[in-house]
């Protein structure tokens, strides 16, 4: 299995590195690592990729850039929810990974573990499924974690629809442009293993109450800036 996550300059100085340091320690497989800029940190588990050498990223971001609306900006106003610009570097990343590996995981940079995680928990969430994420019915769906099965025979028609909702321009008829929107998309019809099983499915901020929560910590929105884990166990810059 692979785990791929991805971050900008800014992004790896916030939290990207913090993310890094608790993946090695407490992960079982390695991690793949698009960069924009190359971050100083090494580690036998981690690979660094360039983001922009991924096949087909540099034209599809030049044509956005004549698309409206698509960097976020309607009316004279940003809203990330239509940033595609944005939102696409991470389905253009795992996708890349996709033919690699019989499991790969998506895992947000703003991610801090704080556990050793076993091998088979990992493997057990996709074992009979396609993908697993976490639901949220009032909410697309948390995509911060988010399971790939790449043998199960419903992962086919659901890649055939992930990336190319973005390349195909099909993106732009969704209610907005984010890529957890284009999972949900992509998904449609589908069956996986939603992580969320309690009554919190109209709860923004489901990870902590998910078997996730065992093991990681997403440091979503303003909780990047936390100066320390409610637990005290890591630092953040």
């Amino acid at each position: 299995m692979k785990v791929v996550t991805s971050f900008s300059k800014e992004g790896y100085q916030l939290y990207g590195r913090v993310c890094l340091e608790s993946f090695v320690k407490h992960w079982p497989c390695e991690i793949v690592v698009f960069y924009e800029t190359q971050p100083n940190f090494s580690h036998e588990k981690i690979e660094y990729r360039d983001l922009f050498d991924i096949e087909g990223i540099r034209p599809f971001l030049e044509h956005l850039n004549s698309v409206d609306g698509a960097d976020g900006v309607l009316d004279g106003h940003y809203d990330y929810r239509f940033d595609a610009s944005r939102f696409c570097r991470k389905v253009f990343a795992v996708d890349s990974v996709f033919d690699e590996d019989d499991i790969v995981f998506w895992l947000d940079a703003d991610t801090v573990t704080f556990k050793e995680i076993p091998e088979d928990f990992l493997k057990d969430l996709v074992k009979n499924d396609p993908f697993c994420y976490l639901g949220r019915s009032n909410f697309c769906s948390e995509t911060g974690f988010v399971g790939f099965n790449t043998k199960h025979p419903d992962f086919y028609p659901f890649r055939e629809r992930y990336l190319p909702t973005y390349t195909s321009g099909g993106f732009m008829s969704l209610r907005t442009w984010e890529d957890a929107v284009v999972f949900d998309h992509a998904r449609s019809g589908l069956k996986g293993n939603d992580l969320n099983h309690t009554m919190l499915q109209g709860v923004d901020h489901v990870w902590p109450h998910t078997v996730l929560g065992k093991y990681m910590e997403h440091m979503k929105g303003g909780r990047k800036l936390l100066p320390k884990r409610l637990s005290g166990q890591f630092q953040l810059p």
